[in-house]
């Protein structure tokens, strides 16, 4: 089932397991949006490349959220997503900017 390019836009997609290297729903307005993302993290520096911030930011949460089993594996069954929500903003706080 693919999803639709309003729900592509605002959720994650199993796109890359159905579409491959291929283009994807309103491929141009979501990498504007990703693009915006961007921006706002170099916070106005505009010698800041964030785009490997962002990227690893939407991984963090978005692998969490898709292997829920593994998160539980490895952070333990009492660790909910607003402490992850903490982790994940801590974590990517703490990289080299």
């Amino acid at each position: 089932m693919l999803c639709s390019a309003v729900d592509a836009a605002s959720s994650p997609c199993p796109q890359a397991l159905e579409i491959g290297d291929g283009p994807v729903p309103a491929e141009a307005e979501r990498t504007a949006h990703y693009g915006a993302k961007v921006r706002a993290a170099q916070a106005g520096d505009a010698e800041d490349d964030a785009r490997a911030r962002v990227f690893f930011t939407l991984a963090l949460t978005g692998w969490s959220v898709a292997m829920p089993q593994l998160r539980r594996m490895v952070l333990g069954p009492d660790v909910g997503m607003d402490e992850l929500r903490r982790e994940v903003a801590r974590t990517v706080a703490s990289f080299p900017k």
